[in-house]
């Protein structure tokens, strides 16, 4: 989550579709500082050296489902390979500037759509699996 959507209800600028993705977000994800992860989620894993590493470990076993926000770490994992669906919430403004969300690659990756969604407001869910190598 970027700094702007936990303060996006209390923005007086903010659109009804910004309050929805935020009211989505908000279900979705707790702010936590990273020191407490562990504490306080008993399936959360603060992990300090190779992510990749740990993350194909954890991919190794039966039944491991996980979830990555924000373009940064997803982006690493994506390079890797290891993303296997890309969840993106559309919202209909242009902004001009920002981080990408997706990472220069040196392969294409495909990508098959799963699921829509629309909004009330105007912002679209899309739901895809990723075919193809990343690197």
């Amino acid at each position: 989550m970027t700094d702007y959507w936990p303060t996006a209800e209390s923005d007086p600028a903010a659109t009804p579709a910004m309050r929805e993705v935020r009211a989505h977000l908000a279900r979705q994800t707790e702010d936590r500082r990273l020191e407490e992860l562990e504490r306080v989620d008993s399936n959360g894993r603060l992990v300090r050296d190779d992510a990749v590493a740990e993350v194909t470990r954890l991919r190794a076993q039966h039944g491991f489902d996980m979830s990555v926000g924000g373009p940064t770490t997803a982006s690493t994992f994506l390079r890797a390979g290891l993303i296997d669906e890309v969840r993106l919430f559309v919202n209909p403004v242009v902004l001009g500037a920002g981080r990408p969300f997706f990472p220069p690659l040196d392969t294409r990756v495909g990508l098959e759509l799963l699921e829509t969604r629309m909004f009330d407001a105007g912002v679209v869910y899309l739901r895809y699996k990723t075919s193809g190598p990343a690197g």
